[in-house]
């Protein structure tokens, strides 16, 4: 740990490894393609740019088209929009300490894959949510272009298939 590094002695497979530095500008350092991302930042209040569709499209590309998984603990709207509109897949995740859901994000080749069917992927419901929620359109959005942005939402793979 005192190195930025660890790998499982059981699992030949699994390791980690620290890079120092502002996220989205170290993001390209990265030595490898996540499988697994824990996506653990301060609040939208206090780290904005770690939470928008920008940051999150700059996290989808450095996936590489690969399954990966991105757990975090906000199940915040605008937070699970930014998600979707950069072309993650968003389900509910289990509750932590005091919160009653957070977050999966997934690659579209991990939702794909079996083990995916024992999530829950945010359907009819959290889409009339967010067609009620003030964090419905992110700032940056000019108004005219919000009904585009809203069917793109609305007619994505995940809500589709629920029959959303």
């Amino acid at each position: 740990m005192r190195e930025g590094r660890w790998q499982s002695r059981e699992l030949p497979g699994l390791s980690w490894e620290l890079i120092r530095g502002d996220f989205l500008k170290t993001l390209d350092a990265a030595p490898s393609v996540p499988d697994i991302i824990f996506y653990d930042m301060f609040s939208s209040k206090t780290c904005g740019d770690q939470w928008t569709r920008d940051a999150f499209l700059q996290l989808f590309a450095a996936c590489a088209g690969r399954p990966c998984e991105l757990f975090t603990y906000t199940c915040a709207t605008a937070s699970r929009v930014a998600m979707l509109a950069a072309g993650f897949v968003v389900a509910k995740g289990r509750p932590t300490g005091e919160k009653v859901e957070t977050t999966i994000a997934l690659t579209p080749s991990a939702w794909r894959a079996p083990q995916s069917e024992r999530l829950e992927l945010l359907g009819a419901e959290w889409l009339a949510k967010w067609r009620r929620s003030t964090a419905q359109f992110p700032g940056w959005l000019p108004v005219e272009q919000r009904p585009e942005f809203e069917q793109k939402i609305s007619t994505l793979p995940q809500f589709l298939k629920a029959g959303s």
